[in-house]
């Protein structure tokens, strides 16, 4: 199953892990976050999943987005998400997000795919 929306592609691979590629040079508004978090509902299907998220380069967020309530959401659809990414300031800025919104399910920011996979692999 793969979806493709106006800021990334959700697929569910046969090992169960979703992964959600973002788009590059995109802005991301709180009606897309919504579109996401409804279509994670579909595919998760009321099982918890683990999710590898790549971050599109160039990404902004609009006001709305960043008001966006999505983590108590994604607390009830994701057991473990690791995030795939290689930029240096991305990964600044996402680990104090991290750390200032903490989550009920496992986080790590990883540089490869595999680095994402054999990490999850290893989640409950």
């Amino acid at each position: 199953m793969k979806i493709t929306t106006n800021i990334s592609t959700i697929e569910l691979y046969e090992d169960g892990i979703l992964i959600v590629r973002q788009k590059n040079d995109i802005e991301v508004t709180g009606n897309d976050l919504s579109e996401s978090l409804s279509i994670y509902e579909k595919v998760c299907a009321g099982r918890k999943k683990k999710v590898i998220l790549y971050i599109g380069q160039h990404v902004q967020f609009s006001e709305d987005a960043v008001k966006f309530k999505a983590l108590q959401k994604q607390n009830e659809l994701f057991s473990a998400q690791a995030v795939v990414l290689t930029d240096l300031p991305q990964r600044i800025l996402l680990n104090f997000y991290f750390n200032k919104h903490p989550s009920e399910y496992a986080r790590q920011i990883f540089s490869t795919e595999d680095e994402a996979r054999a990490w999850l692999l290893l989640q409950e």
